[in-house]
């Protein structure tokens, strides 16, 4: 079975509606994938699906694709996932994992160790973005904006709240949440 290429675009999809990618996706169609006229990408948005789609024309600054049939869009729903700034490469990668494991959010966080106080939010959208054409997945996380871990646990103290914790020296959550609450942060 030939791998089919796909592409996240915003627009809406419509049948035998042409439509056209962005000029960093038409290069990596002409010039690194080498599609040519005839060949079936698959386009999609969480608010229309997933449409495969003939293309009928490479051009040298548009690819304009005929939408041939329609994927039914399917609800997701995923957990909210924080994690604190760390280093850009690793943020990536957890950014594209994150986002092929399913989560229906995001969160940078920026704790009192963290090294890192902000990213390149653009960046990171279209590091998400291309996970979800990777992984065959419709909808796309949202990414929060950067925030404290107070702020954090203040406004998601409703939810249940797992750690991920390396070190067993670290403060004990309710113990966290204590010192947020008397503080009054």
């Amino acid at each position: 079975m030939k791998h089919i290429p796909r592409f996240y675009l915003e627009t809406d999809l419509v049948e035998g509606k042409e439509v056209s990618l962005s000029p960093n996706q038409m290069h990596h169609a002409g010039n690194v994938l080498r599609l040519v006229s005839g060949d079936t990408v698959r386009i999609f948005n969480p608010r229309c699906g997933e449409w495969n789609c003939e293309i009928s024309d490479i051009k040298k600054r548009s690819l304009e694709c005929v939408s041939l049939f329609k994927k039914a869009q399917t609800e997701e729903s995923g957990s909210v996932i924080a994690c604190s700034l760390i280093n850009p490469k690793r943020f990536d990668f957890f950014l594209e994992k994150a986002t092929e494991l399913g989560v229906s959010e995001i969160i940078p966080v920026i704790s009192c160790r963290s090294q890192y106080k902000s990213i390149n939010l653009e960046k990171s959208k279209q590091k998400i973005i291309q996970a979800c054409e990777q992984s065959r997945r419709i909808s796309i996380p949202i990414l929060r904006e950067i925030m404290a871990v107070e702020d954090f646990l203040l406004k998601y103290s409703d939810r249940k709240i797992l750690v991920g914790d390396e070190r067993s020296s670290c403060l004990k959550l309710e113990n966290i949440l204590g010192l947020v609450v008397r503080r009054g942060i």
